[in-house]
């Protein structure tokens, strides 16, 4: 098999070609316009005698070697006597969306803020979204799941499992972005165990909330997909111990401040 990008059509699943990565393949990938993808590569650099990770959000066409557009850097220091940070950078630290229109999205899943960049194709900066969220501990069982999720992550890596493992006792802010077909951005909050939704519009305004009438027992960890008729979501670790697709319907009312799924 090819160690890279493997290319679907969207529409019928066929498979569209494949493209190696030339090293270590990006991750969270998200299809762009044309023949483009928005991509989060993850390096290693040291500065004096201090490895750090570098984090970086672009956008490259399938065969090109170097990046059309870089839209965000990050660096964190890797501290190999416990490697929490290190891990959860690499898999966790950061949720990405793309619209059809080529507006790129990035938001760190910070447990003390919560903020959305926006970028242009061309890598301008357009929007940044903030809100006022109060901070909501973890449970006790939430902080052994995510050791654990850690551990699982670190043994995939090749990383000693006896590595200490200190997770954040505080809930990330959020937890997932996606652009529905008219242009809006949807923010998965991640201080509420239920699927919860803040809904802004191109400008960056909240122009409503979408909330479910029922509580999946595993909708703290979603990922999800808008479109028609309307969201796709599965977990990210589910309940049951086995996959579980949902396919939800969009319900809106009269008063556009408030939808229920």
């Amino acid at each position: 098999g090819v160690l890279g990008l493997h290319v679907f059509d969207y529409a019928t699943g066929d498979w569209l070609g494949s493209y190696p990565s030339g090293g270590q393949p990006p991750t969270n990938l998200e299809g762009g316009y044309g023949d483009t993808y928005v991509y989060k590569q993850i390096g290693l650099e040291v500065r004096g005698d201090v490895p750090f990770g570098a984090v970086e959000f672009g956008r490259k066409g399938f065969e090109d070697e170097e990046p059309l557009t870089v839209y965000y850097e990050d660096s964190f220091e890797i501290d190999y006597s416990d490697l929490t940070e290190a891990i959860s950078k690499t898999w966790y630290g950061y949720d990405i969306a793309t619209g059809l229109d080529g507006r790129v999205f990035v938001a760190p899943r910070s447990t003390d803020e919560y903020l959305v960049y926006a970028w242009a194709d061309d890598g301008t900066p357009i929007l940044e979204i903030e809100r006022e969220m109060g901070r909501v501990r973890r449970s006790a069982e939430e902080m052994e799941t995510e050791e654990m999720l850690l551990r699982m992550k670190a043994s995939a890596m090749g990383i000693e499992s006896q590595a200490a493992m200190s997770p954040d006792p505080y809930r990330p802010m959020i937890r997932g972005l996606e652009v529905d077909n008219s242009g809006n951005l949807w923010v998965l909050r991640g201080g509420v165990t239920d699927p919860f939704f803040d809904v802004y519009d191109r400008s960056g305004e909240l122009a409503f909330h979408v909330a479910l009438d029922h509580s999946p027992p595993d909708g703290a960890s979603w990922r999800f997909h808008v479109g028609e008729p309307g969201i796709l979501a599965w977990a990210e670790d589910p309940a049951e111990g086995y996959q579980k697709v949902y396919l939800l319907e969009l319900r809106t009312g009269e008063v556009p401040a408030r939808s229920d799924l």
